[in-house]
């Protein structure tokens, strides 16, 4: 947005100066040189986004509308305390890969009775937003995956719970 306005600034001081056909001429010539030299560049990052779907949905114990929600999952991490500020790091970049991914909220919480124990949550829509997670899952989500259980030292991997919000009807 800020380049539009430059531009729209730049060419039509262009145009004061000189012509409105001499400045839609040095705009044109200005594209192609732009386009050249920016071709081997993408709008992507590093993050490699190939889609990968390396788990398999859950399965509830009871059937459920794709409608219902919202969905709040949590997964129990314990960490060595030493580590902490590496757990961190990866969890901040977590975080901007679930919001990403559909979560429409995520947090983090710390045991304060056991230190290294933390509880991660998100929450999502509706239970078809959860499952739609597992079609947006990338190799770079599978590489935030690893290094979060790389970083768990209990045994097993990190346990995970996924609940259903409630509506009981008003009295």
């Amino acid at each position: 947005m800020g380049g539009s306005a430059i531009g729209a600034v730049i060419w039509g001081k262009l145009a004061e100066l000189t012509s409105v056909p001499t400045s839609l001429g040095v705009a044109a010539v200005s594209l192609v040189v732009a386009t050249v030299a920016t071709r081997h560049r993408t709008l992507e990052g590093s993050e490699d986004l190939t889609p990968t779907h390396p788990f398999q949905e859950p399965v509830p114990a009871r059937p459920i509308d794709p409608r219902d929600g919202p969905v709040m999952v949590t997964i129990e991490y314990f960490i060595d305390p030493q580590r902490a500020a590496d757990f961190d790091d990866v969890m901040a970049e977590s975080r901007s890969a679930r919001l990403r991914a559909g979560a429409v909220s995520w947090g983090l919480f710390e045991d304060l009775e056991h230190p290294g124990r933390y509880v991660e949550y998100f929450a999502c829509d509706s239970w078809a937003d959860y499952l739609r997670r597992f079609d947006r899952f990338t190799a770079a989500d599978e590489r935030l995956h690893a290094q979060r259980h790389a970083l768990h030292i209990a045994e097993g991997p990190p346990r995970i719970s996924r609940f259903l919000a409630r509506h009981p009807p008003a009295t």
